[in-house]
């Protein structure tokens, strides 16, 4: 089934608005003995792991857990296990680095390459974030570009079609008609509202979307 759509357009500009940094939240980090145990509110420098020998902070571990999502739901689900395997990650490393493995092929390649990448995403991360931009040079470039950040509010007469209609079961039913009837219903119904016809009526009378016809027409804005 096919359909035609009327449609009567309302244009509303969006107000520019300046964004705000949240207020950083107080550090926290679940308890290390394994899933299910309540979050414990601790300091930023209180010791929760010492992995290899080497003790890790709450601000340590959140630091950790932000630079990679996967890190972060693994820390969430079972710290406990996720530290044991940040232990084996840490012993292996240092056992590669004893026998000079990041200075032979082709680990020493994949990690300048692995350090291009980050770096660089790190450069355009560090541009949009650090970009100072006044609330006055918002403000002159919306006020210039407001054909941008307009809205379109819309009311429609959802007119239905098929090439070869169903028998009509209900006679309070709209009929469904076919492709050339509908283009000359719509032309007829254009005539119409052009000559002052009341749009929210022929919604009601013609319309054959329940939901849209419910609210007079209304589509939504866009």
């Amino acid at each position: 089934m096919k359909f035609y759509l009327f449609c009567t357009l309302g244009f509303a500009a969006i107000a520019a608005a300046q964004t705000q940094t949240p207020a950083p939240k107080a550090a926290t980090m679940p308890g290390v003995n394994g899933p299910g145990v309540p979050i414990t509110v601790l300091r930023p420098n209180d010791v929760v792991a010492t992995v290899d020998g080497r003790k890790f902070t709450v601000e340590e571990m959140n630091a950790l857990g932000e630079s990679f999502e996967e890190l972060k739901q693994n820390m969430k689900a079972d710290p406990k296990t996720f530290l044991e395997r940040y232990g084996v990650l840490i012993s292996l490393t240092k056992a590669a680095e004893k026998d000079g493995l990041e200075k032979t092929a082709p680990f020493k390649q994949r990690l300048e390459y692995s350090r291009m990448q980050i770096l660089s995403q790190a450069a355009i991360d560090s541009q949009y974030t650090h970009l100072p931009v006044s609330k006055e040079e918002i403000e002159k470039y919306y006020d210039g570009n407001k054909e941008n950040f307009n809205s379109v509010k819309i009311r429609a007469i959802y007119l239905a079609f098929s090439p070869a209609p169903p028998p009509q079961k209900d006679p309070k039913a709209k009929k469904v008609l076919t492709e050339p009837a509908t283009l000359e219903l719509a032309k007829e119904l254009v005539k119409k509202l052009r000559a002052g016809a009341d749009f929210v009526a022929m919604v009601k009378e013609y319309s054959h979307d329940a939901n849209s016809s419910a609210k007079d027409g209304e589509f939504g804005t866009f």
